[in-house]
């Protein structure tokens, strides 16, 4: 079974079309013929859409859409999900740190990406504070971070960036070095709840070896982990060309998160030409095709969908 991510703008158009908001003949056509292919591969097995937390939290700035959107993330994922981005970052660093321990075997090759999962209730009091983190998230990195002239400095600063607000949080905290977002309480209460200890636990590292797991997420060795290194260069190719934006974060860690497992996936133009650019970086083994709500594109997405189906 193939996996494709849908994007907000994709499900909203999908939920206009339900709902006789769109107007134009084309359009009615042309994401009528869409929606019935991916309805056809769901209900044949062919293909499933998982739901995402990134659609959500995006939709939730845009609550007039909820209703239909969520009934449309249900239908096509058959109620299965992403796994949430932390979870999804922490398998995917266990299994590298276990190769770095030299403990292959213990990989967890059972694991899987999706989920079955009910839909977060949505209320305005979620909707404010979603929108502000995002908000507050882009004012600091554009204030604190530094612009780096080659694109191969950019994606390590902003990988280093990555992993001292993840797996190196206590670390930073501990010393007293400068952080986004200072957690509150003691140095224990940080640390059991953090992403460091979070891997430890899934790759069952004892707290005896601290000090070589946090030596190992201070190697190149963390650049293999593919959330990582997709993020970061994602991140960097948006930090040498413009400034960064508030809907930047729901924009590139959903593409960090579903590359590596999708056979589709949509977002908007100026991302596909990013991930386009960076794909053979990420990895040359990810086959994704990558498609646009632009009309020049959905030809194209509904024609792999046949393909899909032997059609």
């Amino acid at each position: 079974m193939r996996l494709i991510y849908l994007d907000t703008s994709f499900l909203s158009q999908f939920s206009k079309l339900e709902s006789g908001k769109l107007r134009k003949a084309g359009d009615i056509r042309m994401w009528g013929d869409l929606l019935a292919l991916l309805r056809h591969g769901v209900k044949k097995g062919s293909l499933l859409c998982p739901a995402s937390q990134f659609q959500t939290q995006e939709a939730l700035l845009a609550p007039n859409l909820i209703d239909g959107f969520k009934k449309l993330q249900l239908e096509l994922s058959k109620g299965l999900f992403f796994k949430h981005w932390e979870d999804i970052l922490v398998h995917q660093a266990a299994n590298h740190l276990l190769i770095y321990m030299k403990r292959e075997q213990d990989i967890n090759w059972g694991w899987r990406v999706i989920y079955e999962q009910v839909p977060p209730i949505i209320d305005p009091a979620t909707t404010l504070r979603a929108k502000s983190e995002i908000e507050e998230f882009a004012r600091r990195k554009e204030k604190e971070d530094f612009t780096y002239s080659s694109f191969t400095d950019q994606y390590i600063a902003e990988r280093n960036n990555l992993l001292r607000q993840t797996f190196l949080l206590p670390i930073y905290v501990i010393k007293g070095l400068p952080v986004y977002d200072k957690p509150s309480g003691s140095f224990e209460e940080i640390f059991f709840t953090s992403l460091l200890a979070k891997v430890m636990v899934d790759a069952d590292i004892p707290l005896e070896q601290i000090e070589e797991t946090i030596v190992f997420f201070n190697t190149d060795l963390v650049d293999r982990i593919p959330f990582i290194r997709i993020h970061s260069s994602l991140y960097a190719s948006v930090r040498l060309t413009r400034k960064y934006r508030k809907g930047d974060w729901l924009d590139i860690a959903p593409m960090a998160c579903v590359i590596p497992y999708c056979s589709i996936i949509t977002t908007d133009g100026d991302m596909k030409r990013r991930i386009q650019d960076q794909l053979n970086f990420f990895s040359r083994e990810y086959i994704v095709d990558i498609y646009t709500p632009s009309p020049n594109d959905l030809p194209g997405f509904m024609q792999k969908l046949k393909q899909y189906y032997g059609q």
